[in-house]
């Protein structure tokens, strides 16, 4: 299974948690933090928000694993596969029809998924100002 790039960012004192990484990848649909370079590859039933947020749900669950100490080698295709076959929960993560993540029902710990998403986004926004 190919292993997608990867930008570690370390990021301190996360709303009064430890210091902690968080990894974002970087791939087809993510080139180097550049949203507009999103490709729309013609076979994906998927909109461009819908790729957007599978990534984000690939990173979520990548991060989480870390945090768990579990290994980690699936890549977005895996989440776009099962999400055009309907599947809503990946590992405990309930996403909606865009395949935004709702809630973790086995997040390591109270407030995980909503500080790591809250840190995503400002993160892939401070990527996205630097790479305009």
């Amino acid at each position: 299974m190919e292993k997608n790039e990867l930008v570690k960012i370390v990021t301190n004192n996360v709303n009064g948690m430890r210091n902690k990484s968080l990894i974002i990848s970087k791939n087809e649909w993510f080139p180097y933090g550049n949203r507009n370079g999103i490709v729309n590859n013609q076979s994906s039933t998927l909109s461009m928000e819908q790729k957007w947020n599978i990534i984000t749900l690939h990173d979520y669950l990548q991060n989480r694993s870390v945090e768990e100490g579990c290994s980690w080698e699936l890549n977005t295709q895996f989440f776009e596969t099962y999400f055009n076959d309907g599947i809503r929960k990946f590992f405990g993560v309930c996403v909606d029809n865009q395949c935004v993540i709702q809630y973790d029902e086995q997040e390591p710990n109270n407030g995980y998924c909503d500080d790591f998403i809250f840190e995503y986004n400002f993160q892939v926004l401070q990527i996205l100002s630097v790479s305009n």
